[in-house]
């Protein structure tokens, strides 16, 4: 699950000449050269005081693509070739940016599972229609997207990236090294972090009022329409039951009354929203079981 890393590590002598495409770049302010260039897809730079940083995917170096499920054993690997290719030892090779990933494939055009994501907490929601949806601070991003049609591939793919991009010791407790990316314990812990994150968001239930031909049809729209914006069934039927013992309401009035929030709550975009919910939450904790298993 783990994508995009940014990190920093001391540079070795012979890393400049492993470069493709390498050049220097003058500071105009002060003259001081560095360089920068590519190494097997990672964009490198090597700085004046001899540290250098390096950016790149992980899955895309171990397999050219990004789209694969890393589980544990994968991540590992990759971590290896990482430090193999950077000549650095893993503990000394700190991440500063840590993409945590996964694509899932869903039954229904992905522009509708984008149309149920509601605000987050701390958060600020961005939506690109039928597109993406983007959730962000200064110090993490969460991003919801069309994998499939950002890739010109078939299928209907989400793809659900966060990224924690700043103050990572502050967010896990310790300084995060590519060398903890190959502890078990921490892995799992940022995998059910990633679906942590996912549950903050709200998902909502999208209400229209439709096209009716009668009185009572248009009614009922209303109805419907007013059941969503009080909070649905899960808000109202508590309530309920707390005024039938307050006021001491009729039971068989109250039954009638629960019942027809239930239908109501079952029909029109309700019922269809629901559902939208109910796939994407099983496509998550699908996901994080692929990735620990």
């Amino acid at each position: 699950m783990v994508d995009t890393v940014r990190i920093i590590f001391p540079s070795s002598d012979g890393l400049l000449a492993d470069l493709r495409l390498a050049e220097e770049v003058r500071a105009i302010d002060t003259g001081t050269i560095r360089y920068r260039g590519y190494l097997n897809g990672f964009f490198v730079r090597i700085y004046p005081d001899g540290t250098a940083s390096a950016q790149g995917s992980l899955p895309s170096l171990l397999w050219g693509s990004n789209t694969v499920m890393m589980r544990h054993a994968d991540l590992q690997t990759a971590c290896c070739q990482l430090v193999e290719l950077l000549g650095c030892q893993p503990e000394r090779m700190v991440i500063k940016r840590l993409d945590v990933a996964s694509t899932l494939s869903l039954p229904h055009p992905i522009s509708q599972y984008l149309g149920i994501l509601g605000p987050a907490p701390y958060l600020k929601r961005v939506w690109y229609e039928n597109e993406s949806v983007i959730y962000r601070n200064r110090l993490r991003s969460l991003t919801f997207y069309d994998k499939a049609k950002e890739s010109n591939t078939i299928g209907r793919l989400l793809r659900f990236e966060v990224q924690y991009k700043r103050r990572l010791e502050a967010r896990f407790g310790q300084t995060v090294t590519i060398a903890s990316l190959s502890d078990t314990a921490f892995f799992y812990r940022l995998v059910h972090l990633w679906h942590d994150e996912y549950c903050a968001v709200e998902k909502v239930y999208r209400h229209a009022i439709g096209y009716f031909r009668t009185l009572t049809e248009l009614l009922k729209e209303l109805a419907r329409f007013a059941l969503t914006e009080l909070g649905g069934e899960r808000t109202l039927l508590p309530l309920i039951d707390d005024m039938r013992r307050e006021f001491d309401l009729n039971r068989t009035e109250v039954h009638r009354l629960k019942k027809r929030i239930r239908d109501l709550a079952k029909s029109g975009n309700c019922g269809e929203d629901r559902e939208l919910v109910h796939e994407l939450d099983h496509a998550m904790k699908s996901a994080v079981a692929d990735a620990l298993s």
